[in-house]
C-alpha cells in the first residue's frame, strides 16, 4: 500500500521528526502518523544534529524518506501505529 504526502505539519523534537503521510489505496484514505528517528537524519547528513537543523535534513531528503515510509507501510499487518523510519529503514531504499 503506498503511501503519499499529506499537508499536515512537519514537527522537529528530539527523537527525530514527525512527518504526515495518508494511505492513498484505501477505500477512504487513512491517515498514517510517521517519524524519521533523529539517527536516521543524522545518518543522512554524515553527523550529529541539534534539533534545530533536523528539518532542514529532512526537508532535503524527504522523497528518500517518504520512500522508505511507504515501503514499510506496504509490509506492515498494522493498521493504528506510528511509523517509524530507522536507519536501517534508509540504508534499504
Amino acid at each position: 500500500m503506498p503511501l503519499a504526502r499529506d499537508r499536515g505539519l512537519i514537527v522537529p523534537s528530539a527523537e527525530g521528526v514527525y512527518f504526515p503521510m495518508y494511505d492513498s489505496t484505501a477505500e477512504r484514505p487513512r491517515a498514517v502518523k510517521c517519524v524519521v528517528t533523529r539517527a536516521a537524519l543524522a545518518q543522512l547528513a554524515g553527523r550529529a544534529l541539534a534539533i534545530h537543523e533536523l528539518e532542514g535534513v529532512f526537508t532535503r531528503h524527504r522523497v528518500l524518506v517518504e520512500s522508505a515510509a511507504s515501503r514499510l507501510h506496504k509490509h506492515s499487518k498494522a493498521i493504528h501505529y506510528l511509523l517509524t523510519v530507522a536507519p536501517e529503514d534508509l540504508a534499504a531504499t
